[in-house]
């Protein structure tokens, strides 16, 4: 038997190899057979893991044919897939994977008369939708993956959104489509009068299954009759017309009928205005028993914010902020209730039916509260998506795991439903959690599960099994947005009953009679639990502490079991002890688990994360990707030997510790840190290269170059023979010139300059002076001293040698642990006395709020002192909110650019820096979504990076700056932000202090 199966594994191999040389000969794009490539697309936001034999990334429909062809020349299954964020595991495969997301995303026709669009696969949703603003359209369907979601993606699925009530499935919009049969050929839905070869055995193989009247009585009977459902093949949506349009079927088959290659879309009007009800309830069950009623007064979408939500958030300041300013009281939780009209008196006469309607049928409401604006509604759904983030990013081996999150039941049976999932579920010692759109029927329900335990993985099908059951009892849907996948084709037989199932079995005969297009979905499933992802083991330890990774999360879990009003096992739960279960993972693994393939990181229009993926659309360039490698060099994926190796450096490569991934990620994967954890590892058996040593002791060299040694060692840096040695010795680009050294640093007039006297009060604080502001721009130091002494605050000095910022990027964790020691040494005492610490360059100020904890995590005066630590902007924020500092500034009106640094976006926001911009009365903000500059410290100055650095410039910072007008004001906080917008546009940009200093009084000025 091991002979055969190993003579099968050879004769694949071979097959695959040839057929890889021959695709490469007729296929302009890319084919990738790498191990990391096929790694890679070997996930997607599931529980699984499949090898795929090799990845096409086409250039043209031509190359999609092509390879089509090809693979069913040679034999081959093929799965087309588009940003891989499926739930259900249909985006994985033993197949050639065709990925249409980096070329194939054009959309190719607006019609805004006729109200349609054509478009290819790869298309994004929001995307297509930012066009469509325009011409006040939109494509309906709305899932909360759009921004980085494929309209490709979303047919194959037919899925929806939080607005499914009011525009349904995506199915329900699909027009037609241009697709590739397995054997290559093309086939247009509908079809042509005259269809030809293989597309006449297709078109009227279907339309005979169909016209059969026992087959007929047997989709009536056996199809859900619930609306939101995506599950099976839409066999029901052919029967309500003589001339059946088989598009309608393509979609939500998951790709298992067809590879699309154009897809025609129906639009709706973009709504008017909008406005929320916040109804507040004292317990879960009363809350769902109420939705029916409050589907009377025709909302478009009702949408839960359960307990747990609302007490994470709670927890955490600014998310508490916003729940303060929607929400009265400590409800348990809350039904947000969306109304749209064409003026504000439509909306808030449905939110005043509504209301009418919940006194008249007391149906347990406690309170309701309205947000009408478009602030009051952005916090709503800020909290919505805060809890779902929070929840997600829950540290620990215990995960909230989606496999029957998509069941969907008629809302009169929702409440009861959910009842009987929890006691069912406590029954096994298993807390669950949930979420997402009541008023639909769908809560997506998640139990917390162990995937290390093989007991609970092994309760996954038997809860699988009972809920499909209640389901099917109640006439609901087991899939009714993400699809079947391997999380639950398994089940389609028993829920659809066997007549049913063998009519999908012909239907995928007749459209693909060798079971090449993603085999064993929906039809001919394997067990769920085969083929789950791989778990990561512990490596060696690093010098990087992860410690806080293991620690449980043992609110969630808490309040979870206390929200189970079912709960009266004994049985442990997922944080109880088990002598028979494998030891629990390390932090350093368990931070790499943080990653759970949402793929969040794969946006391209908003937000920072992921920097090198916006400009390189490469998988391996995105949070996720980097996770990923890592996961399979710890799981045995790849061979272990591979964590350290060149090939993982150049998959971490790109990434440029930017840490948008720890804001933005749902799931806060911090990349940056793990970076740093790779690349002690890696230093470990490479050995650490002099571009590393000489970046990240760039402090000290910038102290013996400064000063009276400033002009020799700027002559040298910027003459022609300097820049040659620095590109040969160094790899640096010789088209960056390095910053210019001061020949006064910072320290040297501070010692000339006698104190300024301090307010009444006392208000005073201690002005943090990083290396670059004290050796390369003191001018940014002095223009913060005279600004905050004009303002009456008394300032004290404190000169940083080094805050360790750069060692920490170039992983030189051990000179980076001692700096942070020596950091505290000098700050302890100020912020012992109260003294709020102030810092100019927010990558380094906000590393005493972040990495020190990591770098000196037994050391309980990080805390003190990072508690005192604040931004320069935060601080005139915090100043301005306790003095009127209006009467300091002068009237003159100016127009003001905002870049965010990239650390200041991740963990403070620029909020503080635009308000504190604003304070002079004349002054106008607007910031850039910008994403990063591209400079990032010293990666901009690095041959290999100098192009990359300048795409991710030029994606929106540099031709914002050349857009301004010549008297708009460049603001920018970050030192190599300022770097890159003078290299870039030949635009000054100004640190906020200098922009503050300058618009004072002149009486004030000194």
């Amino acid at each position: 038997m091991g002979a055969r199966l190993l003579l099968r594994w050879m004769v694949d191999q071979a097959k695959v190899k040839a057929f890889v040389a021959d695709c490469r000969r007729h296929v302009a794009g890319e084919l990738r057979d790498d191990l990391y490539t096929r790694v890679l697309y070997s996930t997607d936001a599931s529980l699984y893991q499949v090898m795929p034999h090799a990845v096409v990334i086409p250039r043209t429909i031509e190359d999609v044919i092509a390879a089509v062809a090809l693979a069913a020349e040679y034999g081959l299954p093929v799965l087309p897939r588009g940003a891989g964020t499926s739930l259900a595991g249909q985006a994985v495969n033993e197949a050639l994977i065709i990925d249409f997301t980096r070329h194939l995303d054009a959309i190719v026709e607006i019609n805004p008369d006729e109200r349609w669009v054509r478009v290819q696969p790869g298309v994004v949703v929001d995307d297509l939708n930012a066009s469509l603003r325009p011409h006040s359209l939109q494509f309906g369907p709305d899932p909360a993956s759009s921004d980085r979601s494929t309209v490709g993606g979303m047919v194959a699925n037919n899925a929806t959104g939080s607005h499914s009530l009011l525009y349904g499935m995506t199915a329900d919009h699909v027009q037609a489509m241009e697709v590739v049969l397995a054997d290559g050929s093309r086939l247009a839905l509908p079809p042509s009068a005259n269809p030809t070869g293989g597309n006449i055995r297709v078109v009227t193989g279907i339309k005979e299954l169909i016209a059969d009247s026992a087959n007929r009585q047997i989709i009536r009977e056996g199809t859900p009759h619930y609306w939101r459902r995506c599950g099976g093949y839409n066999l029901d949506r052919l029967m309500t017309s003589d001339t059946p349009n088989l598009a309608q079927l393509v979609c939500g088959s998951e790709g298992t009928l067809a590879v699309m290659t154009e897809i025609t879309l129906g639009l709706v009007p973009r709504p008017a205005h909008t406005g929320l009800a916040l109804v507040h309830f004292d317990d879960l069950p009363t809350a769902l028993a109420a939705v029916p009623a409050m589907l009377e007064t025709q909302p478009a979408a009702v949408e839960l914010i359960d307990h747990l939500s609302l007490t994470l958030c709670r927890d955490v300041l600014a998310y508490a902020r916003l729940l303060a300013s929607v929400v009265d009281g400590h409800p348990y939780c809350l039904l947000v209730v969306e109304f749209q009209g064409d003026d504000e008196a439509a909306v808030a006469d449905g939110i005043q039916q509504l209301e009418e309607r919940l006194r008249r049928g007391r149906l347990g409401a406690s309170h309701v509260t309205r947000a009408l604006t478009p602030e009051a509604q952005r916090a709503v759904w800020g909290v919505r998506k805060a809890g779902l983030g929070l929840l997600m990013s829950m540290k620990g081996d215990v995960k909230p795991v989606p496999f029957i999150e998509d069941a969907a039941v008629p809302v009169a049976h929702l409440s009861t439903y959910v009842s009987q999932i929890e006691a069912y579920c406590a029954e096994l010692g298993t807390p669950v959690t949930y979420y997402a759109h009541a008023g639909a029927g769908c809560l997506h329900i998640r139990p917390l599960i162990n995937r290390r335990r093989a007991a609970e993985v092994a309760r996954l099908p038997d809860i699988a099994r009972f809920a499909a059951g209640l389901v099917h009892g109640y006439g609901g849907a087991i899939s009714s947005e993400h699809g079947d996948g391997r999380a639950r084709s398994w089940l389609n037989e028993s829920f659809y009953g066997p007549q049913l199932y063998d009519l999908f079995r012909q239907v995928k005969r007749i459209f693909d009679p060798q079971n090449r297009l993603n085999p064993g979905i929906i039809v001919e499933a394997a067990s769920m639990t085969e083929a789950m992802r791989a778990l990561p083991e512990a490596p060696d330890e690093s010098r990087v502490w992860f410690g806080d990774y293991e620690r449980i999360d043992g609110q969630i879990l808490r309040i979870a079991k206390q929200g189970n009003t079912h709960s009266q096992s004994t049985t442990a739960g997922p944080g109880g002890s088990n002598p028979a279960s494998s030891a629990p993972a390390s932090g350093f693994v368990r931070a790499v688990e943080m990653c759970n393939g949402a793929g969040v990181c794969r946006r391209l229009t908003t937000g920072t994360m992921c920097p090198s993926f916006m400009v390189t659309r490469d998988e391996e360039h995105s949070t996720r990707g980097r996770a990923n490698a890592l996961r399979a060099a710890l799981s045995g994926v790849l061979p272990a030997a591979e964590l350290t190796s060149p090939r993982m450096a150049a998959t971490m490569d790109l990434c440029i510790s930017c840490k948008a991934c720890k804001a933005e990620c749902p799931s806060a994967v911090d990349m940056a840190r793990l970076k740093s954890a790779f690349l002690v590892r890696y230093y470990a058996v490479h050995g650490v290269p002099l571009r590393a040593r000489f970046f990240g002791h760039a402090a000290t060299l910038n102290r013996l170059g400064s000063g009276r040694m400033a002009p020799a060692t700027n002559a040298v840096l910027r003459s022609r023979l300097g820049r040659r040695l620095a590109a040969r010795v160094l790899g640096l680009a010789p088209e960056r010139p390095l910053p210019l050294l001061a020949r006064e640093p910072f320290a040297a007039w501070w010692g000339r300059r006698s104190s300024a006297p301090a307010l009444p009060d006392g208000e005073a604080v201690m002005l943090l002076i990083d290396p670059f502001t004290n050796y390369n721009h003191p001018e940014v130091g002095i223009a913060a001293v005279e600004f905050l002494t004009a303002v009456g605050v008394a300032v004290v000095a404190a000169l940083c040698a080094d805050d360790g910022r750069a060692l920490i990027s170039k992983g030189l964790m051990g000179a980076a642990r001692r700096t942070a020691a020596q950091v505290v040494d000098a700050l302890t005492p100020a912020a012992e006395q109260g003294l709020l610490i102030v810092g100019l360059e927010p990558s380094g100020l906000l590393t005493l709020r972040d990495e020190y904890f990591h770098l000196l995590p037994d050391d309980p005066r990080v805390a003190l002192v990072a508690g005192q630590a604040r931004t320069f902007e935060e601080y005139v924020d915090e100043l301005a909110a306790r003095l009127d500092l209006l009467p300091y500034f002068n009237a003159v009106p100016r127009r003001v650019l905002l870049h965010g640094h990239c650390h200041q976006k991740a963990l403070v926001g620029t909020g503080p820096a635009r308000r504190a911009l604003s304070l002079p009365p004349g002054y106008t903000v607007e910031e850039v979504d910008s994403g990063c500059c591209g400079m990032a410290g010293s990666f901009g100055y690095e041959a290999e990076h100098y192009a990359i650095s300048m795409q991710m410039g030029e994606r929106r910072l540099l031709p914002a700056v050349r857009a301004a007008a010549t008297g708009t004001i460049i603001a920018a906080a970050g030192v190599s932000c300022r770097e890159q917008i003078a290299q870039g546009s030949g635009r000054t940009a100004l640190h906020p202090a200098q922009i503050l200093r300058d618009a004072l009084r002149q009486d004030f000025r000194g």
